[in-house]
């Protein structure tokens, strides 16, 4: 598993992700999640906050495609790897996964678009093989 991982990375350039990605402006302007820079859960790991119910699937698929969107996904994954690094060394103790609030407020049977649905199955499999145990909590 830890070899398919390795050349994944080496084949899409995981890498170098973090300097070399530049967020889509659909996705700065309209993407409802973000890091939570002030707080992190009760074991000090980072938190991610998205609102799901103000998430157009539609929409972010039609502007940004599917591939788009799997790259966004490493992208957070990627920031996630780093800001466990940071909050390791902030508490000197091994901060090994983060956690991630989903606010399910709005969110409705529009959001159970099949090809939403069907991208969104392949992005959680592609994240399980390769971050493995680095979701540590969702709430």
């Amino acid at each position: 598993m830890l070899i398919e991982s390795l050349k994944w990375r080496k084949e899409h350039d995981v890498d170098n992700l973090l300097k070399d990605y530049k967020e889509p402006q659909v996705v700065v302007k309209y993407f409802p999640g973000e890091w939570n820079a002030r707080l992190t859960d009760d074991e000090q790991r980072p938190l991610y906050v998205i609102k799901l119910g103000s998430l157009d699937v539609k929409g972010l698929l039609k502007s940004i495609g599917e591939e788009g969107l799997l790259r966004l996904t490493l992208y957070i994954c990627e920031q996630g790897l780093k800001k466990m690094e940071e909050q390791t060394m902030l508490h000197e103790k091994p901060i090994w996964s983060w956690c991630l609030l989903v606010d399910c407020k709005n969110l409705s049977m529009r959001h159970l678009w099949r090809p939403g649905l069907a991208s969104l199955l392949r992005i959680i499999e592609v994240v399980e093989k390769n971050y493995p145990e680095t979701m540590g909590r969702v709430l």
